[in-house]
């Protein structure tokens, strides 16, 4: 089941799920992992930093929109990130962790302090946009005349084509809103690398004692086995879970994906 307007919880007898989504893939792009979780409530917000509190280059933002969302339920929930989801994750549950039970992170680009101490020396360097995708989201493609153009255009890139046909259909359906010159990307270009030049480097206070499972792509571009040995030590309270895949493994293996989630709920 997927709500997309949180509201209290009453009496549930399924555990609640926060999700939290990718960088420039709203929630609904997950809609066919989460259809198959039957015994267990998911809840999401669409579009991160899209509502009454903005991001402003700062996941802590982010963070509070979600702390917001989760703290009208009235009982404590499950949260659960890909990627950027997983960094707003870290940051609420270290916050305010009366509010989760535990959190499953997949593939979070939260890194050993050796990593974040690097990444800051490039930031400060003037060379941010060459770290992970933001080259590649600098130049993307944000207009289309219909869906049927988008499809086709996205279907001929070798980065969707590594996508499951049922999540690929999903992003090319929720992934644009209609303008009057057409249809544009749901979640801007502009925001989209913005959130890709603010790399979390602080580790936040109580962060060691997160609680739960860190799901990583053993072909992860983004997050390395040395990140998984940092986690172990640094979080001794988060199981760590290598999957065969890649960062976005759960939008190009949902179905594996589905599996293993089930285990963990």
């Amino acid at each position: 089941m997927f709500i997309s307007n949180p509201g209290p919880a009453v009496n549930y007898k399924r555990p609640i799920v926060q999700f939290s989504h990718a960088n420039g893939f709203p929630a609904k792009t997950y809609e066919y992992i989460f259809d198959q979780i039957p015994e267990a409530d998911f809840r999401f917000l669409n579009r991160l930093g899209h509502g009454q509190i903005p991001f402003e280059q700062d996941f802590n933002n982010l963070a509070t929109e979600l702390i917001v969302t989760v703290a009208e339920y009235g009982q404590p929930v499950i949260g659960m990130g890909h990627s950027l989801g997983g960094v707003v994750t870290i940051l609420a549950a270290s916050r305010r962790p009366d509010l989760f039970e535990q959190v499953i992170l997949l593939d979070p680009p939260f890194f050993s302090g050796c990593q974040r101490l690097i990444i800051k020396g490039i930031q400060y360097l003037g060379y941010g946009d060459k770290l992970g995708p933001t080259e590649r989201a600098i130049v993307r493609r944000t207009h289309f005349a219909t869906r049927e153009d988008a499809l086709a255009y996205w279907s001929a890139k070798p980065f969707f084509q590594r996508f499951h046909p049922k999540t690929f259909r999903s992003y090319v359906k929720h992934g644009l809103t209609y303008t009057d010159e057409g249809l544009e990307l749901a979640i801007s270009r502009d925001f989209e690398v913005s959130v890709f030049r603010t790399i979390l480097t602080d580790k936040p206070e109580g962060f060691k004692d997160l609680k739960g499972a860190l799901i990583f792509g053993n072909q992860s571009e983004l997050f390395w086995k040395s990140d998984a040995r940092w986690w172990r030590k640094a979080a001794p309270g988060m199981e760590m879970i290598s999957f065969e895949g890649g960062h976005l493994f759960p939008l190009e293996q949902p179905n594996e994906t589905v599996k293993l989630l089930r285990e963990l709920l």
